[in-house]
């Protein structure tokens, strides 16, 4: 009996690390799997490199001889570069780890011990946290709701107009800062300036630092009264600045003080992944406001072991044998979505997916790859819509496709008007517009083989709409 049962000899564990100029991040990564608290002799690194430029591989060579280094030949993407990994090894267990990652020295035994637990369980996802613990600065003012005003049929309680945050150390050090809970979309005002209306209590998360942090917001309050509006600028304890705003944009600059970082918080980018009505995969852990992502605050939710429907590959534990079975990631898609496609092949053939929360992982997400970029925009479209082209009913997918048609007509048409109307933010709106056409072009060339690998995964039943349906969760 192996360890991955509760006794005996530990089980095998191969951990591969993909590399595609990740030099910046990979000596850590590579430093913290080697304080792995697990048994030296059964576990083993292989950092596979997709041609990197950067040094790297020669630095994985030069400063970690403990790590088996496989260069794949060229940068040939996600799925094709962690199957050369997989097929390099002969461990009954593979963990893939992004470069990008760093592990706690605990991470491996709960993988195993929950591996343990069922043969047929195929896949163990930790706990994927954001490197950088967040500091959360609150926006706090009255609200009013246009049409109440006499001001069109908008029902939204709206407060400030956010235009722009910055955050900085005393020292001049920029800062991290994102958009959580509170506040809407982007949108133009009259002057042609992008900004984001709170809902009376918008909670931006600033993150980078640890020491005296500047925090300056630009902000407006334009009201059919005229009216000034009160604001706070604040942490959950503390208020830092205040101010009134009006039509005008003004500046207000708040000071947390060092001490403020005691109060910083884990979040939680992945705790397996899940499903979304229109068949989208999201990480469990990651919300959405206004169109845009964040990390939930690590918490209750994320402490109980329990089935997910889907992986994140940038920290997974894999049983060799279904994973083989299945032939590994599908390599048609160069990055993103192809662990959702693993999760659903190894569904049909009777393989679960399991969290484990004593496993933490911290990750410097999208830090390779660009988060939002035009090349992941790309990436992920046209890989949602091949996955669910693959494994979804007509309808759903069908759905999707036209969804991905008329989102792209639409964009194009925003970025004509854009272009005639305010030239100088013309590119971001065709950033929307090209990625998607590119996405819509090679669907179109894979079609063919698309359409066979459909075939097979619905020769082997299983996994309905019905069934699905269950493991829907509300965006």
């Amino acid at each position: 009996m192996t360890g991955a049962a509760g006794g005996g000899v530990e089980s095998g564990v191969a951990v591969v690390v993909l590399n595609y100029n990740g030099g910046e991040y990979l000596p850590a990564c590579l430093r913290a799997l080697a304080a792995t608290d697990y048994p030296a002799e059964r576990l083993e690194t292989v950092v596979v490199d997709n041609a990197s430029t950067d040094g790297s591989p020669e630095m994985v060579e030069r400063d970690f001889p403990a790590a088996r280094l496989v260069r794949s030949g060229g940068n040939v993407g996600f799925a094709r570069g962690n199957n050369v990994g997989i097929h390099a090894t002969t461990a009954e267990f593979v963990a893939l780890v992004n470069p990008d990652t760093e592990v706690e020295p605990g991470w491996l035994r709960p993988l195993v011990r929950a591996m343990g637990e069922a043969p047929e369980i195929a896949a163990v996802c930790p706990k994927l946290l954001l490197y950088e613990d967040r500091l959360a600065i609150c926006l706090d003012s009255a609200t009013f709701v246009p049409r109440d005003a006499g001001m069109g049929t908008d029902e939204r309680s709206l407060g400030l107009r956010v235009h722009s945050v910055v955050a900085r150390t005393a020292a001049g050090t920029g800062l991290g800062v994102e958009f959580r809970g509170g506040f809407g979309g982007i949108e133009i005002d009259e002057q042609g300036r992008e900004f984001r209306w709170t809902n009376g209590s918008g909670e931006l998360g600033i993150f980078g630092g640890g020491e005296e942090a500047v925090i300056t917001v630009e902000v407006s309050a334009p009201r059919p009264d005229s009216e000034l509006v009160s604001f706070v600028v604040g942490t959950m304890d503390d208020t830092l600045a205040g101010g009134q705003a009006g039509a005008e944009l003004v500046r207000e600059v708040a000071v947390a003080r060092k001490s403020a970082w005691l109060r910083a918080g884990a979040v939680v980018q992945n705790a397996g992944s899940e499903l979304l009505a229109d068949g989208s995969s999201c990480d469990r852990g990651t919300l959405i406001t206004g169109g845009s992502p964040y990390a939930d605050w690590d918490g209750e939710p994320y402490t109980e072991a329990r089935d997910v429907f889907s992986l994140c590959g940038a920290g997974v534990l894999l049983r060799r044998e279904p994973l083989l079975a299945v032939g590994g990631f599908d390599e048609r898609m160069f990055m993103y979505y192809e662990d959702t496609d693993l999760a659903y092949r190894l569904r049909r053939r009777g393989g679960r997916v399991r969290y484990a929360p004593g496993s933490v992982i911290r990750h410097h997400h999208a830090a390779l790859a660009g988060e939002w970029s035009s090349f992941f925009l790309e990436q992920v479209t046209r890989n949602r819509i091949y996955v669910l082209l693959k494994h979804r009913s007509w309808r759903v997918a069908g759905r999707a496709l036209l969804a991905l048609l008329r989102d792209t007509g639409r964009a194009g048409l925003a970025a004509l008007r854009q272009t005639v109307l305010v030239p100088r933010h013309s590119s971001s709106a065709w950033q929307q517009v090209l990625p998607r056409a590119k996405a819509l072009a090679w669907l179109a060339w894979t079609a063919p083989a698309l359409l066979r690998a459909r075939r097979v995964e619905k020769k082997l039943g299983g996994l309905t709409e019905e069934e699905l349906a269950g493991w829907v969760v509300e965006a």
